[in-house]
């Protein structure tokens, strides 16, 4: 089950930004407002698992201009930053509010960008091939053959092995 590390109101652009260990989800809420400002995005929520991701893009709010946050991966269309379904689009907001969105969604973003790494990193690990209990049981005779175990402990680790 994920567990939800930050919850981020984009402000008046209408997104909601809730970053999981695993994921994100984006956001829109509904209004005609929020639909204008979202640049024509529905209401809704979309999945971003991190091992889908290939790329973080981010660039902070300003004063006069918006903010977003964009993830990318294989099959988006992102033609433009603000207008995409991948992005967190965070601002318009007054004075201290914008200020702490301001100081907030670089560290968010960083996280973020640490967390696909990981994520991509164990995708790419191989996975540890099953051992049989033919196979363990073979490693332990030679075990017992050079010495290392005991007869008892050999004939323990048989029954445990075989279910006995």
């Amino acid at each position: 089950m994920s567990k939800l590390l930050y919850e981020v109101d984009g402000g008046a652009t209408g997104n909601l930004l809730q970053v999981y260990d695993d994921k994100c989800v984006i956001s829109i809420k509904k209004g005609i407002g929020n639909l204008l400002l979202s640049g024509g995005k529905l209401n809704g929520a979309k999945e971003i698992y991190y091992a889908d991701v290939t790329s973080v893009q981010f660039r902070n709010a300003t004063v006069l201009t918006n903010g977003f946050l964009q993830l990318d991966f294989p099959g988006a269309h992102n033609t433009n930053n603000f207008a995409s379904d991948n992005s967190f689009v965070f601002g318009g907001l007054p004075g201290a509010a914008l200020k702490a969105l301001q100081e907030k969604m670089p560290r968010v973003s960083e996280e973020i960008k640490q967390m696909v790494s990981q994520a991509r990193a164990n995708r790419n690990m191989p996975a540890q091939a099953a051992v049989s209990p033919a196979e363990e049981l073979m490693k332990y005779k030679q075990l017992l053959d050079a010495g290392i175990i005991s007869q008892a402990e050999f004939d323990a680790k048989k029954r445990q092995l075989l279910g006995l």
